[in-house]
C-alpha cells in the first residue's frame, strides 16, 4: 500500500481525512495534517466522525454483507497491485491490517468476507 501525501494549505479533503485515520499517511504528511487539526475544528470534527464510522464498520456483524463477484474479484485484484507496489506495506497502525487485510479476508473466504 502506498502511503499518501497530504498537500492541502486550506482544508482536510476526505480523502486525507480516511487516510489520516486509517493510518495510511507518510510520517510528513502525518505531521502536516496533525498540525492542521490542532488549529482547524471543521477537520477535526471530520477525522472524529470518520472514526467513529470505522469503529462502527470494525464491530459490525457482517453476517449478512454480500457483494458481487465481480467487486470481489476487482478490489483483490486492487489489493494485488498494492502488494505488487509496495510489498513491505502492513496496512493499519492498529494491527488489524486495514483494507488490504479485509479485501484479503474478502478474497480468501468468498464475497460474504466472513471467516
Amino acid at each position: 500500500m502506498h502511503k499518501r501525501e497530504f498537500n492541502s494549505t486550506d482544508h482536510l479533503n476526505p480523502e486525507a481525512v480516511a487516510a489520516y485515520v486509517d493510518g495510511e499517511l507518510t510520517a510528513g504528511a502525518y505531521r502536516r495534517a496533525t498540525k492542521h487539526l490542532d488549529d482547524c475544528e471543521e477537520c477535526l470534527a471530520e477525522v472524529a466522525a470518520q472514526r467513529r464510522a470505522a469503529d462502527r464498520l470494525r464491530v459490525a456483524d457482517d453476517s449478512q454483507v454480500h457483494a458481487p463477484a465481480s467487486l470481489v474479484e476487482r478490489l483483490a485484484s486492487l489489493h494485488a497491485e498494492d502488494a505488487r507496489d509496495d510489498p513491505g506495506a502492513t496496512g493499519a497502525k492498529d494491527g488489524r491490517g486495514g483494507i488490504a487485510a479485509v479485501l484479503g479476508r474478502i478474497a480468501r473466504h468468498g464475497t460474504s468476507g466472513r471467516e
